[in-house]
């Protein structure tokens, strides 16, 4: 691949190379960082070696930058060098002009309607899931709507699988970016989310109805499919951290109850989703310089080493 064609891609080149004691290594040029890869090398560990990469090079890159500046045009603006002024000077007249106040309400409402048609796709995703299990429970018959439920229970452990812990979200990232979208880790916790507090709500009311789980109605509201999703959901509102949404909001619990089972299906529903689903998001915001990266290829020359010159025409 040749330089120039590296340069003119929007995608990040890095190279995977070894060293004579055996171990692999990924590097990116622009920055001169590298990282190791674990052995032995698959498709998990460049990954993990890609995001390790990626985050140190950011960083790197802000350092290089800074230095650099301050070398051409002096720490300091009154002790700078005739040069080093004159190299501020450039820079102030060349680099990009502050946006008038036009351009930059326009630029803002741009990204307002980016997030709007975000929020409306996953708001459209989570009402679909949500409407098929609300259908379902009303039209299908009680063994047609445990079977949908089975199906809803098999994407949601599938969904649940790719949210697990932070390893599997590392390895399992190009695969939820390709099912939905680059804001995929945050798209898949409020679907998860919402879809399993139907699905739960609806295992629960059949489990009401056949005598096996019982509540009060505490806040006026009848025993119903709707009743009970909004009941998982406040158990979710209750355990996100930091912010005490229902008491904020003065959200009294939909429900109550009294025996000990339906506890342990709160608990079953905050571990298997409520807890994945809220580290998801964490994980998202922790890692998104990675995360919305642009798209990065693997570059592999055997032989290859640092410093080695490229022939002419490579």
């Amino acid at each position: 691949m040749s330089d120039s064609s590296e340069k003119d891609s929007p995608t990040i080149f890095l190279r995977v190379y070894t060293k004579p004691e055996g171990k692999a290594y990924l590097l990116y040029e622009p920055a001169n960082q590298e990282v190791e890869i674990s052995s032995p090398v698959s498709k998990e560990t460049l990954e993990e070696a890609k995001s390790r990469l990626i985050s140190q090079s950011r960083s790197a890159l802000k350092d290089e930058l800074k230095a650099e500046r301050e070398r051409l045009e002096g720490h300091d603006e009154a002790q700078a060098t005739p040069q080093q002024q004159a190299n501020r000077e450039i820079r102030k007249t060349l680099e990009p002009q502050r946006l008038s106040f036009l351009k930059t309400i326009k630029r803002y409402s741009t990204s307002v309607q980016q997030g709007l048609f975000a929020l409306w796709v996953i708001s459209a995703l989570i009402a679909i899931f949500y409407k098929g299990v609300d259908l379902s429970e009303h039209y299908l018959p009680e063994t047609a709507h445990m079977f949908v439920l089975a199906l809803y229970v098999f994407g949601l452990a599938l969904c649940i699988y790719l949210m697990a812990t932070d390893e599997k979200r590392r390895k399992e990232t190009e695969r939820i970016r390709y099912w939905f979208g680059p804001r995929g880790m945050l798209v898949l916790p409020c679907l998860t989310l919402v879809t399993a507090a139907a699905v739960f709500g609806s295992i629960t009311l059949s489990l009401h109805r056949h005598g096996l789980a019982s509540f009060q109605e505490c806040a006026g509201r009848p025993v119903a499919a709707g009743t009970l999703t909004d009941f998982y959901m406040w158990h979710f509102m209750k355990l996100v951290p930091l912010v005490k949404i229902n008491e904020v909001l003065k959200l009294n619990e939909p429900l109550c109850y009294s025996q000990m089972r339906v506890g342990l299906l709160i608990l079953l529903f905050q571990a298997l989703v409520v807890i994945p689903s809220i580290n998801t998001v964490l994980y998202y915001w922790k890692n998104r310089h990675v995360l919305t990266a642009p798209p990065f290829d693997y570059v592999y020359e055997a032989g290859w080493e640092p410093g080695q010159e490229k022939a002419e025409g490579d």
